[in-house]
């Protein structure tokens, strides 16, 4: 399967939340964006990169560099958790 690169999905993923009435962040409350934006990371990440774990770390990346970065540390949380419900304790200590 031929994934395409993150950094040109990154546009798509902007617009889509800043153009689809559905998605859009500006009217939600602050605690309603922050779970659209993990709720978006869950959904994108096995797509930007080649495996779930890279594309949810580049995720977690362009969320430091947004407005939400402090939403970075919940989304490396939820990343260990997900180790966890796999029983993967090698990568648990990695994050």
């Amino acid at each position: 399967m031929n994934r395409p690169c993150a950094a040109a999905m990154w546009p798509f993923c902007q617009m889509t939340l800043t153009t689809c009435p559905d998605y859009q962040l500006a009217g939600c409350s602050k605690s309603e964006a922050e779970q659209c934006i993990m709720m978006a990371a869950k959904i994108i990440s096995p797509v930007v990169e080649s495996s779930y774990t890279a594309g949810y770390n580049w995720c977690i990346e362009q969320v430091k560099s947004s407005q939400y970065m402090e939403l970075a540390h919940s989304l490396d949380i939820d990343k260990a958790i997900g180790f966890l419900k796999q029983k993967d304790f090698q990568q648990v200590g990695v994050v």
